[in-house]
């Protein structure tokens, strides 16, 4: 048996009956900024769904408009989104229902998303759309401040948390209550949440960032000799 996700089947014939065997390779959607956006959250879900797609996944990521292709085949990027408003919902929801992931992780952080609402209310669309298939948000940072919104979309953002029920926060909308998991990157940020929505307590998680850099996988008498070349030093230089 496989412990991954990707949509792949595989059949075992026995010699007298057919007995298939689904080998199910775990599907992971992840929506964030992606390169060549300039947010560092970008090379962020750069380098995880390299890392995921690496060891074995199905990465699925959801961005903007004029995003990067691909880095590995285990990874497929879908560029749809335009600026995160209300009316990528509809595109939102069609690449929930193609991805059919076995878990949703959103890489949180106000201004990358413009500040809209939209996307706090992913939890309870993937609930609706997915059901039982778990939301995971990480905080890249813990903040409720933002530009003020035009009265319409105050307006839409209200109407939203009133069909959203109880629990809806004013600026987190339903990330805090209906995702499986929360992820934040320090004690500090952890500690703001909570004051927010200590319900979340039991739930959430501290994992801090990884440094956001390539290492070198060559050896190093090779890593030597190339920088030599490059500054054109000899041997005994």
């Amino acid at each position: 048996s496989t412990t991954s996700c990707s949509a792949a089947e595989t059949a075992a014939l026995g010699e007298f009956s057919y007995r298939y065997t689904i080998v199910h390779i775990m599907r992971v959607l992840i929506i964030s900024a992606f390169p060549p956006d300039p947010a560092p959250e970008a090379n962020h879900a750069l380098h995880l769904s390299e890392q995921l797609a690496k060891s074995g996944l199905a990465v699925h990521v959801l961005c903007k408009n004029g995003s990067i292709a691909s880095t590995h085949p285990n990874i497929v990027v879908h560029p749809v989104m335009k600026d995160w408003s209300w009316s990528d919902v509809p595109r939102l929801l069609a690449c929930l229902r193609e991805c059919q992931p076995d878990v949703v992780l959103l890489l949180y952080i106000g201004w990358v998303f413009n500040y809209q609402p939209m996307i706090t209310y992913l939890p309870t669309y993937c609930k609706r759309v997915l059901p039982g298939v778990p939301c995971v948000v990480q905080f890249e940072i813990v903040t409720t401040e933002a530009p003020p919104s035009p009265p319409l979309a105050r307006v839409r953002r209200k109407m939203m948390a009133l069909r959203s029920g109880r629990g809806v926060h004013w600026f987190f909308g339903t990330l805090l209550r209906d995702s499986a998991r929360v992820i934040v990157l320090s004690t500090p940020h952890r500690a703001r949440l909570l004051t927010q929505d200590p319900g979340i307590e039991e739930k959430s998680v501290i994992l801090p960032p990884p440094p956001l850099i390539r290492f070198c996988t060559d050896s190093p008498d090779v890593a030597r000799q190339q920088a030599r070349e490059v500054l054109g030093a000899g041997p005994d230089d």
